[in-house]
């Protein structure tokens, strides 16, 4: 029986033992390569190495030997190989995977005598560089697989002593080259053989076959016997979203600095922007915005704006909004005027204000590259002061403004509030170029794929309140999750797919330097 045969006896077992799962098949299939590879010629061993591999994986040691088995001196050393570390623990399981390998004894006179294709794959080829499937060569076909032996037993020295022997000149050149060739093949063979080179294959493979099955996740498996009478669910699992990592925005001490701040409906990282204000030295920019959805309570009452009767109100007196269109135009119209990039300050924009204006700039169809010309970047003032000064106890505007200034002044204006800002920068003569400050900086596309990421969450958050409420997942890890791209019907999608791997393969799919949400296993198999 050879290794495909067990393979196939492994999943065949799957279907009655859900803890067989792809990863510990991997494991017996490598156990069983290792086994047979070193007791080669040795048929008692072989037989011992058999009964050892039913019984080693569930924490029994007692066919084991001490060459291989660093459990038989520290019983408490984790498996490497095996989930959380621990040893195999279903007795049933336990007796079928004996059962797999003790057929095998009676073959292990054979299996002791068993050898690597390898070298005749390296010849195979050979043959094929030298004899493509494309062309005939009826002439010859005889002269070209008689190259392939001489390569194959002499390297591409083969060549000078065809040369020698027909009377013609070995060539310098080819005597070079084949040199050149041969020193190559030999340094090539012997890195294959170094034990770094062996990792890096298996992590290769390993990264291949990961792939290779979150695909099949994501997208059903399309291949295979008789397909077309299978009932196939073609929606696609989304691709993931990577949560953005900073990027600190890069400007010089001459570029534009322009504060900005807005008024909303709400709190909440999906409200409508009231009221749109920017300042650059002298020059001021401030408009109203009517909004499309409810002002809420909370929101009038800390701002002052309100509507009664379809017009807008700021603090009781009635003002003129331009509609969210109109009010982008207008900022980007004064943010162009510098002819320069700028970078816009604010405070506390990271988490709130520039959600807002990337969500009011996709509401109503404007392309974010239109922004993307005029803004070296961002700049949070609330992150800048807890690096500023890491003593205070709060970090609002208006506590800032009171501490340094000494001063009060209108907040919960935006008009007031950016020209506060401006006064409270210039007041401490504070270069929010210097790079002791740039982990408060952020590039435009940073605040593109944070905005995304958030909206994710908000979008898909909802779906998994169950499994939060009934202590499935925490709740950052429901964000995680969210952030990604997936919602409820996702995971459920990949669990029907591949009951065993499913939702490990996709919560645990690698991304840039990272993974997609988590690769712990407490959290994917509680």
């Amino acid at each position: 029986m050879s290794k495909k045969n067990i393979s196939n006896s492994l999943y065949n077992l799957q279907r009655k033992h859900k803890s067989l799962s792809t990863k510990v098949i991997q494991y017996f299939k490598k156990s069983f390569s290792y086994m047979l590879s070193q007791n080669q010629g040795n048929p008692c061993e072989i037989e011992r190495g058999l009964s050892a591999l039913s019984l080693h994986p569930f924490g029994n040691h007692t066919e084991c030997s001490v060459t291989w088995c660093q459990h038989k001196e520290n019983a408490t050393k984790k498996y490497s190989s095996l989930p959380y570390g621990r040893p195999l623990e279903n007795k049933e399981l336990q007796e079928d995977i004996a059962l797999v390998f003790n057929r095998l004894k009676k073959h292990n006179l054979k299996l002791s005598r068993f050898g690597s294709t390898q070298p005749n794959e390296s010849f195979n080829k050979t043959v094929a560089s030298k004899t493509p499937k494309t062309h005939l060569y009826s002439r010859s076909i005889g002269y070209r697989v008689a190259a392939s032996v001489a390569k194959k037993n002499m390297g591409q020295g083969y060549l000078i002593q065809l040369n020698k022997k027909l009377g013609l000149s070995p060539g310098a050149y080819t005597g070079k080259l084949a040199l050149s060739k041969d020193t190559q093949a030999r340094r090539k063979k012997a890195l294959a053989l170094t034990k770094q080179a062996k990792k890096r294959r298996l992590q290769l493979k390993a990264n291949r076959k990961q792939s290779t099955a979150v695909m099949e996740t994501r997208e059903e498996e399309n291949y295979k016997s008789e397909i077309a009478f299978d009932e196939i669910d073609i929606t696609a699992i989304p691709e993931p979203i990577i949560k953005a990592a900073l990027q600190p925005a890069t400007f010089s001490s001459n570029t534009p600095l322009v504060f900005f701040d807005l008024e909303a409906t709400g709190l909440a990282r999906d409200s409508h922007i009231t009221q749109l204000a920017a300042v650059c030295g002298e020059e001021k920019f401030s408009t109203y915005v009517f909004p499309r959805i409810h002002i809420t309570a909370k929101a009038s009452e800390i701002t002052g704006i309100e509507i009664v009767n379809e017009k807008m109100f700021s603090k009781n007196v009635e003002v003129n909004p331009l509609k969210i269109s109109a009010g982008i135009d207008a900022l980007l119209n004064f943010v162009s005027k510098f002819q320069t990039k700028v970078i816009l300050i604010g405070h506390n924009i990271k988490s709130y204000d520039c959600h807002l204006l990337l969500n009011a700039l996709e509401s109503c169809k404007k392309k974010k590259k239109d922004f993307s010309p005029c803004i070296a970047g961002f700049v949070d003032t609330k992150i800048l002061f807890k690096i500023y000064d890491g003593t205070l106890n709060c970090y609002s505007r208006e506590s800032l403004f009171k501490h340094f200034v000494s001063s009060k002044y209108n907040a919960h204006d935006a008009i007031e509030d950016v020209l506060a800002l401006q006064k409270l920068i210039g007041h401490l003569d504070i270069d929010v170029s210097n790079c002791i400050f740039s982990n408060a900086s952020f590039t435009f596309l940073n605040a593109l794929e944070s905005c995304r990421y958030s909206s994710e969450v908000r979008k898909n958050i909802p779906t998994l309140n169950h499994l939060i409420n009934e202590k499935v997942v925490s709740k950052g890890m429901a964000s995680k999750i969210a952030g990604s791209g997936l919602n409820f019907r996702c995971l459920q999608l990949a669990y029907r797919r591949d009951p065993h791997d499913g939702i490990q393969n996709l919560l645990s799919e690698k991304v840039r330097n990272g993974v997609r949400v988590t690769k712990s296993q407490k959290v994917i198999f509680l």
